[in-house]
């Protein structure tokens, strides 16, 4: 499971959970509001495992990692 970032557009925290991959929303630990991931640098994902990553998180779907 992937350590994903989150950052609350209510109260501006942002934080880091160990979550799915699916998960794409997190409540806020501060305020209780529904987060969103916080996409921030290049996405990378391990060599060879077919994620086909590119770096560029515009467009990321989740590398399959």
């Amino acid at each position: 499971m992937p350590l994903k970032e989150f950052i609350c557009s209510k109260c501006n925290k942002t934080f880091e959970k160990i979550v799915s991959t699916s998960v794409t929303t997190y409540n806020c630990p501060d305020c209780g509001r529904q987060c969103q991931i916080n996409y921030n640098g290049k996405c990378y994902c391990v060599k060879g495992s077919g994620g086909g990553c590119s770096g560029n998180c515009s467009g990321c779907k989740g590398c399959k990692s």
